[in-house]
């Protein structure tokens, strides 16, 4: 005879640790390894989340919380979340949704990697890797069964199954230094298609195409923001430098050298990031080592920087500002539709 499903309208005994309900919810901090009441919310998406605070080994409290398809279920694994969590290790039973919230936590405290790879990683997890192996045991992830999830996700999305191959990767290395296992099992896993991309550059045509097309662009009447010079600029100098987007939006008057007429340059030394809940800023770096670089500029990439210089609001204290100061989100935008070429190429035609 099966058990009796537990009473969901309030948080259940085993809800609570050791101490009983009644006696947690006077408490302003969860008990010393335990956690406090379990609270409900049923989510836009239909989803229900359950969610209640854990005190840990370094008497800091936490928010843990799940979230499932009935309130008695997200119920039931926020429990199994946080009584692995009570064990104050990992084990070959700790559940791969729990190790995924320690590995986020530690790379987050660790803070050696930048704030939009952790949303990147977390978005993989929430997308690809835990609607997979969320409920499973990290001693169930096997060599076989990770081969096989990946190289079948990498037939349809290889970018996706790369990044899940990272991720599974660092997370069993966590489970590894803990003793959960003995070995990673994706170090195992075989190498994944990596299919090779066509170089295409653009021809001489193609590039009078590109400019006529962005001339027409900013002649058209339309309603929205007033249109300037920004995109025009900024594709002058992705052509004359071969920089990245981001990078020529980062580019300041103090990485401009234009004294030395014989040979102006451009240093490449950061770029426009988007950080979720804050949105664009400045990245004091390139996104590798290797971008770090100074170009030689064309005359036609001299003339676009003087014609801005001249322009500038404060030439004489503007030395720290962006090149393409002004609506930089507007800069952003316009950029990235450079990258579609197919898209400049086709607004092109004749209106």
């Amino acid at each position: 005879m099966s058990a009796p499903a537990p009473d969901v309208s309030r948080p259940c005994l085993e809800a609570t640790g050791s101490i009983p309900s009644a006696t947690i919810t006077h408490l302003s901090i969860a008990p010393a390894s335990g956690w406090g009441p379990i609270h409900y919310a049923e989510q836009s998406s239909g989803k229900w989340r359950a969610w209640a605070t854990f005190r840990d080994t370094d008497d800091v409290t936490r928010v843990v919380q799940a979230y499932e398809t009935s309130r008695q279920r997200a119920e039931i694994r926020l429990i199994a979340k946080l009584g692995d969590r009570a064990r104050h290790e990992l084990t070959a039973t700790t559940r791969v949704s729990s190790l995924a919230d320690l590995w986020l936590e530690e790379i987050s405290l660790e803070g050696g990697i930048v704030t939009q790879t952790v949303d990147r990683y977390t978005g993989c997890l929430r997308q690809t890797v835990l609607p997979a192996f969320g409920d499973l045991l990290i001693g169930e992830l096997t060599v076989g069964r990770l081969d096989r999830f990946l190289k079948t996700l990498a037939k349809a999305k290889p970018s996706q199954a790369r990044n899940a191959k990272v991720v599974l990767k660092q997370m069993l290395s966590m489970a590894v230094r803990h003793g959960a296992i003995s070995a990673n099992p994706v170090r195992e896993v075989g190498q994944l298609p990596r299919p090779r991309r066509p170089i295409n550059t653009l021809t001489l045509d193609e590039l009078d195409t590109i400019r006529a097309a962005i001339e027409t662009r900013q002649r058209r009447r339309t309603t929205g923001p007033r249109r300037n010079g920004n995109l025009a600029d900024i594709v002058e100098l992705m052509l004359a430098t071969g920089a990245r987007i981001g990078e020529v939006l980062a580019f300041r008057w103090q990485n401009i050298d234009l004294d030395d007429d014989d040979c102006p340059t451009a240093t490449i030394c950061g770029t426009i990031i988007f950080i979720k809940g804050q949105g664009f800023s400045r990245q004091d770096h390139p996104k590798t080592d290797a971008g770090f670089r100074t170009v030689i500029l064309p005359d036609f990439a001299v003339n676009v920087l003087w014609r801005r210089f001249n322009d500038r609001p404060h030439p004489v204290r503007g030395h720290h500002r962006l090149v393409l100061q002004r609506q930089l989100t507007e800069c952003v935008a316009a950029a990235f539709v450079v990258a579609e070429a197919g898209l400049v190429l086709s607004s092109a035609a004749p209106a």
